[in-house]
């Protein structure tokens, strides 16, 4: 946990920024982040009592300003409460902020034998959902429900075999 110039986890962290500030072209800083700084000088204390809430203190530490502005995020800042993902709404004609279809109508079945109309696009998946059948974006919730029945059904025919191998005759 030592965070002090040229240690082992100031120069990861130090190297991380500067990979993200090439890769995002923004500094790196999560609100409400891990480090919280050092623990305040009764803790070390062997009669300490552990409370339900930490003890009102002032914390003097040489790295105290990183406290809430920088490290891996462990928890959600006090002042922002955790927000559920969005889904996309399948009834828009595209993903917000991009020109990327929500929903593509599915071509008809091929009448040639084990030839597909409707092969795989990149961030969608074809199925049956609010709009019908076609292809429906990755960020749509159609697309997880879609997702969802196949890994059920992959899931329990997997079981099936194992019970079959296993134990099916017995």
């Amino acid at each position: 946990s030592d965070r002090s110039e040229g240690s082992v986890l100031n120069v990861a962290f130090e190297a991380t920024k500067k990979i993200w500030l090439d890769t995002y072209g923004v500094e790196y800083q999560v609100e409400g982040g891990m480090y919280r700084g050092e623990p305040p000088s009764a803790f070390k204390d062997p009669n300490f009592i552990f409370q339900d809430k930490p003890p009102s203190m002032k914390v003097d530490c040489p790295n105290c300003h990183l406290i809430g502005k920088v490290g891996a995020s462990s928890t959600t800042p006090a002042n922002d409460a955790p927000s559920e993902m969005a889904w996309t709404d399948p009834h828009l004609e595209y993903v917000p902020g991009t020109l990327t279809p929500v929903f593509i109508k599915g071509a008809i079945k091929s009448p040639v034998n084990r030839q597909n109309a409707n092969p795989r696009k990149e961030n969608y998946v074809f199925g049956s959902g609010l709009r019908g059948v076609g292809y429906y974006h990755t960020s749509t919730k159609d697309a997880n429900k879609i997702l969802y029945k196949r890994l059920n059904i992959a899931r329990e025919k997997k079981q099936s075999e194992v019970y079959s191998a296993t134990c099916g005759n017995c």
